[in-house]
């Protein structure tokens, strides 16, 4: 442990007796007039205990509490900024004289510590506000418990008896030579230090994630003492914690432990005093982000960095590691700071703790980009029926309550935006039946909304965004309600797109945006109306995309190119990320890339095909089947891991991660498809592992396990056809793939670029679809007839 960073102060305190001392202790203890210590008393008493408030040995005496309070200092000099003290009840002062002793219990009777009086002394609350705190203001949670406190104060050293075994987070609550050890046998130098009272959301995972690349490893020091009445409890960060850990870090570089300190919300000084404590338990840098330990207004976003200024480098031991704000930034598509990111801060997504419960109570969903599935899992199940209930202590929000729906899901709202004729309606209309299925389903089209609830606006910027923002307020009101509300309007301004957006997510309502793209020309191509033609020529002022402004979105959830895609193809995207997302199921209806999972009931197959296109495909097995399926993933251009104890020489090819050794899930962790061609009983727990991620499995010789079939593949020319038996006979699958590949013409080519230059006349002309397919077999039948070959 020579390596470690040297305790504040030089030497690590224990104040706990010996376990064979205990008993005379309590003993003695029986005999003494008792002080009741209130919570945060009994949490600042196990960390001067332990040895975490090192160098202190007891509560404050008179003399150092005045240097801590006015100079942020002990009398000794050493920088110390809180005042731990214990507050006695003027009832009680008469017991409590220098150098006597007095038993510590908490409010039950339970024995927590002598305390052998040194000081008996008078504060002033008022001015201990205003120094620690910066406020007289009762609002502020720290001067509200300073100010319900008694005024007179007793110091002196204390012993304390072994700690409880029942104390929360026991197995997590490591003393700091307990994490000294476990930091000493890791052989770390630089420990980063993470300290939070709120569940790590996307932001907190990126700068502790920055922190460790550079430091040997990272504590996760996660406080569980007394915090506001509003905040998130313990166990359940916790839980989200573990859950975060378990996927997302690797699991050798990173200690979660828990700090059982309590929330003073002082600011800068508590800050301060983080860093300090932390280096006690072995850590030697500590992020200290945008107004860390602050609450409300009281403190600028970057006071707590700046306290570190005042001290020299030698006097604190500790590094703070000074963070920029983080969010997640659309336009950029990841995360970012104001030092990264150039774009205004509408495309941020910022949500305050206070906003996260707001959400979570209403029923409403967190954003993907703001926490991570797993923990705001954790938070939705501690929530639970919160909507309708208020938490304790609480009036309950009548306007969010009437607003929940009854079944505890809230809607979303699915903007499709684009230029005139982009096909948002057509869109809006083709997706609505698959939504529908689980939820009621509201269209709000532009030019019906102009007709009946905009009637009167012009073509005006400001009328425009007028139009906007109705449409986006009754789409909050269905979304609310537990609806869908699918909006299908130009909305030409990124600008009001955002404010849209942003109001939409301040309550808790999910907002996809669905960019319908397609070239003027096309447009102009597809026009029944001519009214392009009419606004190039000068005919039609205030024409979107001609005359008026189009500002594209820059970063939309869905960006779909109608020109070149079918609407089957953009609804099946649309639909993929819904279901990425969690707001819809119905996985077999339109599948996407990580979204199908095997139900009895389900369709049995949704014909598509998948271009890889780089993405990474896991293989578990290294036999012959195992063989043949690695040709076709590389063939669809797949980036493919193989994972077996014992692998076929064939599969030792370019483009090919071979792992030897058995399955294990985390090798699902990144995969986007999957083929179980091992033997049954590792087939059936890929088969599992792969459904709790959502993703496809092909399953070999399993028909009802797997979620994707593979079938015999005829490729020629740019045309694909696929045949499959729905994995009953893929034997039979291939024969027939070769019968089909005997009968199908060698020029077949030249049939894709007759039907393609077929379909763009016919989209200009604006042929209906079912007169298309006799036109496209006469001008096939014209390739092989004599007039057609001349």
């Amino acid at each position: 442990m020579s390596n470690l960073i040297p305790p504040h102060g030089g030497n690590l305190i224990s104040r706990i007796v010996p376990a064979a001392k205990a008993p005379r202790l309590r003993e003695r203890a029986g005999r003494l007039p008792s002080l009741a210590l209130d919570a945060r008393e009994i949490a600042d008493l196990e960390l001067i205990a332990t040895g975490a408030a090192s160098p202190l040995v007891g509560f404050l005496g008179e003399a150092d509490y005045r240097s801590v309070v006015e100079q942020l200092r002990l009398a000794d000099g050493t920088v110390w900024p809180l005042p731990l003290t214990l507050a006695v009840p003027e009832a009680a002062r008469g017991e409590v004289a220098p150098g006597r002793e007095v038993a510590l219990r908490d409010g039950g009777g339970r024995l927590w510590g002598l305390l052998h009086v040194s000081d008996l002394f008078r504060r002033d609350p008022l001015e201990e506000a205003r120094l620690v705190y910066r406020t007289e203001d009762p609002s502020h949670p720290g001067v509200a418990y300073l100010l319900g406190r008694p005024e007179w104060l007793a110091g002196g050293t204390v012993d304390v008896p072994p700690l409880p075994s029942d104390l929360p987070f026991a197995s997590r609550r490591l003393s700091p030579r307990a994490l000294r050890g476990v930091i000493g046998a890791r052989g770390w130098r630089r420990v980063a230090g993470f300290q939070t009272r709120n569940p790590i959301h996307r932001a907190h995972e990126h700068l502790t994630k920055l922190a460790l690349e550079f430091a040997d490893g990272l504590v996760i020091h996660p406080l569980v003492g007394e915090t506001k009445g509003d905040d998130i409890p313990a166990d359940v960060r916790f839980r989200a914690y573990e859950a975060l850990l378990d996927r997302h870090y690797p699991k050798e570089r990173v200690i979660l432990a828990a700090f059982p300190a309590a929330m003073r919300y002082a600011g800068p000084r508590e800050a301060l005093f983080h860093a300090l404590v932390r280096k006690n338990y072995g850590i030697t840098h500590l992020i200290v982000g945008r107004d860390h330990a602050g609450v409300g207004k009281f403190y600028g976003p970057t006071e707590a960095q700046e306290i570190f200024d005042r001290f020299t480098r030698e006097e604190i031991g500790v590094e703070p590691l000074r963070f920029e704000p983080t969010f997640f930034c659309r336009a950029c598509e990841s995360l970012a700071s104001s030092r990264t990111c150039p774009h205004e801060a509408a495309e941020r997504l910022e949500l305050s703790g206070t906003r996260v419960r707001e959400i979570l109570r209403s029923g409403g969903a967190l954003p993907r980009e703001f926490t991570r599935p797993e923990v705001a899992q954790v938070l939705r199940d501690f929530y639970g029926a919160g909507a309708a209930t208020a938490a304790p202590g609480e009036e309950a929000d009548v306007t969010t309550t009437a607003t929940t729906p009854t079944n505890g899901r809230r809607g979303f709202i699915l903007w499709f935006t684009g230029l005139s004729g982009a096909g948002k309606s057509t869109l809006a209309r083709a997706i609505s039946p698959f939504l529908e299925e689980e939820r009621a389903v509201e269209i709000l089209d532009g030019d019906e909304v102009r007709t009946h609830l905009s009637k009167g606006l012009g073509f005006s910027r400001e009328d425009r965004d007028t139009n906007i923002r109705r449409i986006g307020f009754v789409a909050r009101l269905l979304a609310r309600n537990g609806g869908v509300a699918v909006t299908a309007a130009i909305s030409p301004y990124s600008d009001t797109r955002a404010e849209v957006r942003r109001a939409a997510e301040a309550e808790g309502v999910p907002f996809v945006e669905v960019f319908a793209d397609a070239p003027l020309d096309a447009l102009a191509r597809r026009d029944p109306k001519g009214l392009y033609k009419r606004a190039i020529e000068g005919e039609i002022a205030h024409f979107t995309g001609v005359s008026d402004p189009y500002e594209p979105p820059r970063s939309p959830d869905v960006h779909v190119r109608t020109d070149r895609e079918t609407v089957e193809e953009s609804v099946g995207k649309v639909l993929a990320l819904l279901r990425e997302r969690g707001l819809v199921r119905g996985e077999s209806r339109v599948p996407g890339p990580r979204s199908l999972v095997h139900s009895p009931d389900a369709t049995p197959v949704f014909p598509t095909f998948l271009r890889f296109s780089g993405r990474r495909a896991l293989v578990v097995g290294g036999g012959r089947v195992a063989e043949g399926k690695v040709a076709g993933l590389l063939a669809a251009g797949a980036r493919v891991t193989v994972v077996a104890p014992e692998v076929r020489p064939g599969l030792e090819r370019p483009g090919v991660e071979i792992l030897r050794r058995p399955f294990a899930p985390r090798d699902l962790d990144g995969a986007w498809f999957v083929v179980a061609a091992a033997t049954p009983e590792v087939n059936r727990a890929v088969v599992a592992a792969a459904e709790e991620r959502q993703l496809f499995v092909n399953s070999v010789d399993d028909r009802e396990g797997g979620s994707a079939y593979a079938g015999g593949v005829l490729r020629r020319e740019g045309i694909t056809v696929a045949i499959s038996t729905g994995g009953e006979a893929p034997a039979l699958a291939g024969l027939l793939r070769e019968g089909l590949d005997a009968v199908v013409p060698r020029d077949i080519g030249s049939w894709l670029e007759q039907a393609r230059s077929l379909r763009a006349g016919w989209q200009e002309q604006g042929v209906p679809h079912p007169e298309r397919r006799p036109l496209l077999l006469e001008a096939i039948n014209g390739l092989y007839s004599k007039e057609g070959s001349a």
